[in-house]
């Protein structure tokens, strides 16, 4: 959580405490607005996201505003489990004798409408289905191969790179390496603390003062 302590001295006009309050409202509420474009920003610029989970749905970036009795605003996700649903298995990791491997779809995979890749198109459900692995000779990749049905629709679709037309490559893979870790949420959100608050609690004070009675 980033809190930050604020202190504002009003003199000569009591309705002064409510303006100031309603002030600082709208100032977190607009920093948190700001922020939120930030951090979905960043998760563009650092990932391929295939769909829309970040604006809508129960992952989605959201901001709570600020109001005058509670002058908090905030800015996340509100998908309670995201921790428990970035841990589970997304069947992209194949184990072999060789050690572990992150698996890249080729054009080959099966998608959904949504450019998604169908569970049974996945490696793990792959794997024991008629699946083998090659070492291309030139660079020494592994690429998962499937063996596909006879007759002339699977002989006119399949296409693999070794001209067999009874087998198409469906995935290839590289060795698990650790990726560093991106701050995609707390970073941004500070940067844009840091940046705009003063300059847009400025202003609605001036607004405030403006119109206070």
């Amino acid at each position: 959580m980033l809190s930050a302590k604020i202190s504002i001295s009003t003199e000569g006009n009591p309705n002064l405490d409510r303006q100031v309050t309603f002030a600082l409202a709208t100032a977190l509420t607009a920093v948190a607005k700001e922020a939120q474009t930030a951090v979905r920003k960043t998760l563009h610029d650092h990932f391929q996201i295939r769909t829309n989970w970040d604006v809508q749905g129960p992952l989605a970036i959201k901001i709570k505003p600020a109001t005058k009795q509670d002058l908090e605003a905030w800015v996340g996700t509100g998908f309670a489990s995201l921790e428990k649903f970035l841990r589970q298995d997304t069947g992209i990791i194949v184990d072999l004798p060789q050690g572990r491997y992150f698996a890249i779809p080729t054009s080959n995979v099966r998608r959904t409408p949504r450019d998604l890749i169908r569970a049974m198109q996945r490696p793990k459900a792959l794997r024991g289905k008629r699946d083998f692995i090659i070492k291309t000779r030139a660079r020494g990749i592994l690429v998962l191969f499937q063996r596909i049905g006879h007759g002339k629709r699977s002989r006119s679709k399949a296409r693999s790179t070794h001209g067999d037309p009874n087998m198409i490559a469906l995935y290839v893979l590289y060795p698990e390496r650790k990726i560093k870790e991106v701050d995609v949420l707390f970073g941004p959100t500070v940067a844009v603390f840091e940046k705009r608050f003063a300059d847009i609690l400025a202003v609605q004070l001036q607004k405030a003062f403006a119109t206070a009675r």
